[in-house]
């Protein structure tokens, strides 16, 4: 398996600090910016061999069935759940103090796949 590149690791950076910073702006709208970044982010360090690949099936209805549980889970809470809940805990999960060090962390995490290890997934770690 080849190593990730600098191009891979510059962009896998640039869109998760565009993320970090989307998901510190109020407003809704920001929040699904913020996340669709982070998942590019995540992209960009695989290589194309892995990203291509297609899924065993086992994967696909997990991952279907977590879909659905959580759908069911929002629909759920937000029947349940007040606005008056809801506002403190996105304003704590919006807060500089949370963000900060999960973009640094990231960041560190980028930075040794870039130097030390090959491509990030199951197959990196032996699996």
């Amino acid at each position: 398996m080849r190593r990730i590149t600098t191009k891979q690791f510059a962009w896998s950076v640039v869109f998760f600090t565009l993320g970090c910073i989307l998901w510190l702006l109020p407003g809704g709208i920001w929040w699904g910016f913020a996340n669709g970044c982070i998942v590019i982010s995540t992209l960009t360090m695989m290589p194309r061999e892995e990203r291509v690949r297609p899924l065993p099936t086992a994967h696909i209805v997990a991952m279907f069935g977590a879909l659905i549980l959580l759908v069911v889970a929002v629909l759920f809470l937000h029947g349940v759940v007040s606005d008056q809940w809801g506002r403190p805990v996105l304003r704590v999960l919006r807060h500089p103090v949370i963000i900060v060090p999960l973009w640094a962390v990231m960041v560190l995490f980028a930075v040794e796949t870039w130097k030390n290890r090959d491509t990030c997934g199951p197959t990196a770690i032996g699996m």
